[in-house]
């Protein structure tokens, strides 16, 4: 796995990938070049490429991310073209998410201070938020005069349902962590000293998982919330079909048999 630049960086401890975002003169806000390096870092992840098997997604600095690194626009100076912006975020910010949530293998957020419209999305798609409990999350759109964008009534609703998520997105009402993880918006809320460990322990005990019996249970549980129980029913049992050839199968087997943890490898 090559190493990023600017704005990320990208280390492999062994089965685990740590992507960090270091952007902190603008709260690690995140241009659309870095938005499309995370995203091709998260579509190789995905391919299990050098061994990867689990991905944490952490910041450096006070915040994790409060946004779309908007810096150098001027709202309200100039006339947009028209489709620039279906155009731009379907390459960059859209698809950084869209390769989140759909990532090949568990992805582990760690957030500290704000994250915010896209870093607010960007964590909740991932599979477990780890939240410092400085954390805030909030969809400031409605405050600066333009829609919700990167994902966030598609993914916000499903996990708060629509009332709160009408809250979230109305009135760009900060969420504090003990209220995210009452609301499910959070896996776990730990001190700001403990957030690194944490994260990266549940990222680790996730790679040490059967890699190919996650990605496929990841990807029947995303499409449930779409689909009807008997569509559900036949897809596990497609999963299923393709699962059991696989080693890690026979190594939960063996190990149920003789009675001690299975040593998965990924495969």
């Amino acid at each position: 796995m090559a190493e990023a630049s600017g704005e990320l960086r990208v280390e492999q401890r062994d089965a685990l990938l740590v992507i960090t975002i270091d952007n902190q003169k603008v709260g690690n806000a995140l241009s659309g070049a870095a938005a499309v390096e995370l995203a091709d870092v998260l579509d190789e992840a995905s391919l299990g490429t050098g061994g990867v098997r689990a991905v944490l997604l952490r910041s450096e600095g006070k915040h994790f991310c409060t946004g779309a690194d908007i810096s150098g626009r001027r709202g309200g100076d100039s006339k947009p073209v028209t489709g620039h912006m279906v155009r731009s975020l379907a390459r960059s910010h859209h698809r950084a998410v869209a390769s989140t949530f759909g990532c090949g293998v568990p992805v582990v957020a760690a957030v500290q201070g704000a994250a915010q419209g896209f870093g607010l999305h960007l964590a909740l798609a991932t599979d477990f938020v780890v939240a410092a409990d400085n954390a805030s999350f909030k969809a400031p759109f409605s405050d600066r005069g333009f829609n919700v964008d990167s994902g966030g009534s598609w993914l916000i609703p499903r996990l708060v349902g629509l009332t709160r998520a009408k809250q979230m997105l109305y009135f760009a009402e900060s969420i504090d962590a003990s209220t995210a993880l009452g609301w499910g918006l959070v896996h776990q809320v730990v001190a700001l000293d403990d957030l690194g460990a944490t994260a990266e322990a549940l990222a680790q005990r996730l790679a040490a998982r059967p890699t190919q019996v996650l990605a496929a249970t990841k990807r029947l549980v995303h499409d449930a919330l779409l689909t009807d129980l008997d569509h559900a029913l036949h897809a596990e049992s497609m999963a299923v079909e393709l699962t059991l050839r696989g080693n890690d199968f026979k190594e939960g087997m063996q190990a149920f048999f003789e009675k001690r943890p299975p040593d998965f490898t990924g495969t």
